[in-house]
């Protein structure tokens, strides 16, 4: 068992995180904008982003010591993860009809009349 990482994997790990948490995080505040609609979102959007920065100050800790209970199997740490996302996944496809932006739950409300102060 060597636990040395060769750099280049290194990288290429390193570069995809780089690429995919910038385009995540849009997409979900995208996506949780719409559904929040026409009022005030600013609260909302700083109590999403303030809860998602616990993750990436408590993350590398938990990692690590997981790495070290688990004597350093990343397959195993790989595969929690992916049945974390896993679960993620299915729970938002079970809500996925939930998930409507601002304006179809108000036509669905009201009888496919618009909002008078829709944006």
């Amino acid at each position: 068992f060597n636990k040395t990482l060769p750099v280049w994997r290194f990288l290429i790990g390193f570069s995809l995180t780089t690429i995919a948490f910038p385009v995540g995080r849009n997409v979900v505040l995208g996506v949780f904008g719409n559904v929040l609609g026409p009022v005030n979102q600013g609260r909302w959007m700083g109590i999403i982003i303030a809860v998602s920065a616990l993750p990436r100050v408590i993350g590398p800790f938990l990692a690590l010591k997981t790495l070290e209970l688990i004597h350093w199997k990343t397959w195993l740490e790989f595969g929690i993860c992916t049945v974390l996302f896993g679960v993620a996944i299915l729970g938002t496809l079970q809500n996925i009809q939930s998930l409507v932006p601002y304006s179809e739950f108000i036509q669905s409300q009201h009888g496919n009349k618009s909002e008078p102060n829709a944006l």
